[in-house]
């Protein structure tokens, strides 16, 4: 009986992200597949914590720019409360967004985030060895999980948005990742 609960579960997962993926991939009717090109992800939250694993300057490639300055944060065992992630589309016609939002608590047991812009309120930390942010934003272009939990999602499109974070230099992601080391240095 538990192997089966178990592989109901796991089935459940695949068969959620693949509807996902899926639906992130549907074009709207302001898109155009030959000149859409990904801005990257806004991802916001109410609160995040988690177990940082690293953090370093990175650099990468977006849809617009080679070898873009990026921070890359990596965490472990992180529980995000009021998560928001936001997919912009550049489009002739505008910006196109597809906004995934969870009211439950999403959990993720790994996480590594590139992010050209950081923004949040406060940085604590909850417990011994984890931190925790208030009203995180981020402007990601690539976000990486090997098991996440994404209860109760809404799934909607919106056009006619305007970027909300704009890339940051590296001296200024230098910046944030000074910040958050001086809250919790890396081991």
């Amino acid at each position: 009986m538990i192997g089966m609960r178990k592989s109901y579960k796991s089935a459940k997962h695949v068969i959620l992200i693949f509807f996902t993926i899926l639906t992130l991939m549907i074009p709207t009717k302001y898109s155009l597949a030959d000149n859409e090109s990904t801005i990257g992800f806004i991802i916001e939250a109410n609160q995040m914590e988690g177990t940082p694993l690293g953090m370093l300057l990175a650099v990468g490639d977006t849809a617009d720019e080679k070898a873009r300055s990026m921070l890359e944060l990596k965490f472990a065992d992180s529980s995000v409360n009021g998560l928001k992630i936001k997919k912009l589309v550049k489009t002739q016609n505008g910006i196109v967004t597809t906004k995934i939002t969870s009211n439950e608590m999403v959990h993720f047991q790994t996480l590594t985030l590139k992010v050209s812009n950081a923004e949040f309120k406060d940085i604590y930390v909850p417990e011994l060895g984890k931190i925790g942010f208030h009203d995180i934003k981020l402007l990601a272009h690539n976000v990486e999980t090997n098991a996440a939990n994404l209860p109760q999602f809404v799934l909607e499109f919106e056009t006619g948005d305007t970027l909300e974070l704009q890339p940051k230099n590296e001296q200024e992601l230098q910046t944030i990742k000074n910040t958050l080391e001086n809250l919790f240095p890396p081991s």
